[in-house]
């Protein structure tokens, strides 16, 4: 048996109210929104090519004896990328469009909190916080600060 039910924008709005962003404030934050996916967009490219061109800055590579192969660490990156490219395709898509905005931006700090959490796993597990040089702590200040620029949009997108 088939049910055709029609739901009209408003009653999904009413149903559904945190799902999507007031359009009249979207617009006057759609540019702010914008510049941080830009710069987000720009610090994702910039560590794609440190990251593949220039690993010793991504992994301490002082305890090369425990680190696993250069194939293991390049698949790796190759997913750690893939992963960065579908959640932000999916992000930009949900700005543009304005579905599910504030829980894309809820998922995208969960998503790269996990990432963070993994790196400093990572971290502990090869004890590695005393040998880290200026070129690593600047990559992680630059991960860091793509977690300070999705919290500036969740708490722009929140506070109507």
């Amino acid at each position: 048996m088939k049910h055709n039910i029609r739901v009209t924008k408003e009653e999904l709005a009413w149903l559904l109210p945190n799902e999507t962003v007031d359009d009249s404030h979207l617009e006057l934050i759609r540019s702010k929104l914008l510049i941080r996916c830009l710069i987000m967009a720009a610090i994702f490219v910039v560590r794609a090519f440190v990251i593949t061109y220039y690993p010793q800055y991504h992994l301490c590579t002082i305890y090369d004896q425990r680190l696993p192969g250069t194939e293991s660490i390049d698949t790796l990156n190759q997913l750690r990328l893939a992963i960065t490219f579908v959640c932000s395709s999916v992000y930009l898509y949900s700005f543009y469009k304005n579905l599910y905005f504030r829980s894309a931006n809820v998922a995208a700090l969960f998503v790269f909190s996990g990432l963070i959490w993994s790196d400093f796993e990572a971290l502990i597990l090869l004890e590695s916080f005393s040998k880290l040089t200026y070129g690593s702590l600047v990559m992680i200040f630059i991960r860091l600060s793509v977690g300070a620029l999705l919290l500036l949009n969740y708490l722009d997108t929140r506070n109507e």
